[in-house]
């Protein structure tokens, strides 16, 4: 497994291969100034968005064609 990290230490990738290299599994994610989770891609594929309220709090999250909030 390999972990991979931003200037402020926050984890921004993980990733999985098996031995001699081949992927098995990767997950990137984008962060806000404020280390709130932005996007998150897998594979390089599927991505999802994420919105979040001026406190802060994750309001929405976004993708494969489904848009999940609160009310």
């Amino acid at each position: 497994m390999t972990v991979t990290r931003d200037s402020e230490n926050r984890t921004t990738g993980l990733s999985w291969s098996l031995p001699g290299g081949a992927n098995l599994y990767s997950n990137t994610v984008t962060r806000s100034q404020t280390g709130r989770v932005l996007t998150s891609t897998v594979n390089g594929a599927l991505e999802w968005s994420y919105g979040y309220d001026t406190a802060g709090r994750l309001i929405s999250a976004t993708g494969s064609g489904h848009t999940y909030g609160y009310d």
